[in-house]
């Protein structure tokens, strides 16, 4: 038996083979696949490309794990993905879980902990191997502390901020208006009327940069942003037992290295200890789909 571990986020998916054994035999990166941006239909398409690629790469027949960006608390849209799974995946076993499920389970090894996830949105899980605890993932408009876009729509109102005097300007005004090219502050206006999330969250970077020049704002918003991802963790560690509890990140927020490293760790409990992620959110999957088949096997 070999296994196809699916990553289907909101900006890739990702198919990898796996072996009994747990080495990737091969991988293959296609669009999202995520049901409210491209569909039903594409939805379908996108995961059979993905896997019929990968099963060319195999004698062996496959069990295929999944997690998939909107498969959660909404059930109604669960429903409508599922009905999709089981048209496509009718030739195979498979389960299926949230991209932020498969995260955690890739970053521990299917092991209890934590994981917080700082990417365009934020959310922290736990499990104790029984029960999965979350905290976070309310979205942009009643949430997502600490995220890419929580940063941005900081930063960006700081600019403005500078930009018409009621703050004194330090270096991110100079970076947000040099890096867009504008030749009016106010153009920015423009720019962002749509205000597509991503495209929002992508101004996060400023932040970084500004840090990187010691600019006070951003320095404190990584600080702000620390304090708000580890009040998360420290929140689900209620949920776990033991002296020591192993938490783990992912997201692109945390590219930002020690910014935002540094006072998370400072606000996390003494029970918690930070470690880097053991493997991706792919590995995940198929850490998950081998244990189901492992189970229906012994019974």
């Amino acid at each position: 038996m070999h296994y196809i571990g699916i990553d289907g986020g909101g900006t890739k998916t990702l198919f990898a083979l796996y072996d009994a054994t747990g080495t990737c035999l091969a991988q293959l990166c296609l669009p999202s696949c995520h049901y409210l941006q491209v569909g039903p239909e594409k939805m379908k398409a996108i995961l059979e490309c993905g896997i019929d690629a990968l099963k060319k790469q195999t004698c062996e027949p496959v069990a295929i794990g999944l997690g998939l960006a909107g498969y959660g608390q909404n059930q109604e849209l669960v429903q409508k993905i599922d009905e999709v799974l089981m048209l496509t995946l009718k030739e195979h076993p498979y389960v299926v879980t949230s991209d932020a499920r498969i995260a955690l389970s890739g970053a521990l090894h299917d092991a209890p902990g934590m994981l917080v996830i700082a990417g365009t949105g934020s959310i922290m899980l736990a499990t104790d191997g029984k029960k999965d605890y979350r905290v976070g993932g309310w979205g942009a408009l009643l949430g997502d502390e600490g995220s890419a876009y929580w940063l941005a729509r900081r930063v960006l109102s700081l600019f403005t901020q500078q930009a018409d005097g009621r703050l004194a300007r330090t270096p991110l005004y100079e970076l947000i208006h040099h890096g867009e090219g504008l030749d009016q502050d106010s153009a920015l206006i423009t720019r962002l009327k749509t205000g597509e999330r991503e495209r929002i969250a992508g101004f996060a970077r400023y932040v970084y940069a500004g840090a990187k020049k010691a600019d006070p704002y951003c320095l404190a918003l990584y600080e702000k942003a620390g304090k708000f991802l580890a009040n998360g963790l420290n929140t689900l560690s209620q949920h776990l037992s033991g002296e020591v509890i192993r938490a783990s990140y992912a997201g692109g927020v945390f590219q930002a290295g020690a910014y935002i490293m540094e006072p998370l760790k400072k606000s996390l409990n003494c029970r918690i200890r930070l470690i880097d992620p053991l493997d991706g959110p792919a590995y995940g999957a198929y850490l998950l789909i081998k244990k189901k088949m492992e189970g229906a096997n012994q019974k």
